[in-house]
């Protein structure tokens, strides 16, 4: 009977083991439900923010939108009639005024540049532009896109003429 060796406690640490407490775990699951709330709560503050300037921006670009439709159709309604004016003709350009003007405002540097260049082929005549109204088209495009084009690559897209300096 001497063989048999004394009943162990196995609730004891070993000698290379750090004792666990049962708090422990209730220390993990306090911090994992802090970390999700502060996750949570900052998914919703930035996801209501990032909405909000979602919104904003629609709007913003829709009245962008009307605003270079209206300039669009005044300049068409200003322009010299001749006798005979084709209604196809005058709605095609309307429409391309328009497009100019998205062009302008909207897409990258290259592309208004390429579109400038290509109305200068057909066009010699000079224009003044107010330094104000051009200030407008180029802030339009510093919020929608922030590559800088020059105030007569606006004029010659926009207006198809070669702006003149001012004195």
């Amino acid at each position: 009977m001497a063989d048999n060796p004394p009943p162990t406690d196995d609730t004891a640490p070993k000698a290379n083991e750090t004792p666990v407490s049962k708090s422990s775990g209730v220390q993990t699951a306090v911090l994992a439900g802090l970390f999700g709330l502060m996750t949570a709560t900052a998914g919703y503050y930035f996801g209501s923010s990032l909405e909000t300037k979602k919104q904003r921006m629609q709007i913003q670009l829709s009245a962008y939108a009307d605003f270079l439709k209206a300039q669009a159709s005044w300049q068409r309604a200003n322009t010299p009639k001749t006798g005979q004016d084709d209604p196809a003709k005058t709605d095609a350009s309307l429409k391309i005024r328009d497009a100019a003007f998205r062009m302008v405002v909207f897409s990258p540097a290259p592309v208004v540049k390429a579109f400038a260049a290509f109305t200068a082929l057909t066009t010699q005549e000079e224009c003044y532009i107010p330094k104000a109204e051009l200030d407008i088209y180029q802030r339009m495009r510093g919020e929608a896109i922030s590559e800088n084009i020059e105030d007569h690559e606006v004029a010659m897209a926009l207006f198809a003429c070669k702006l003149k300096q001012s004195p």
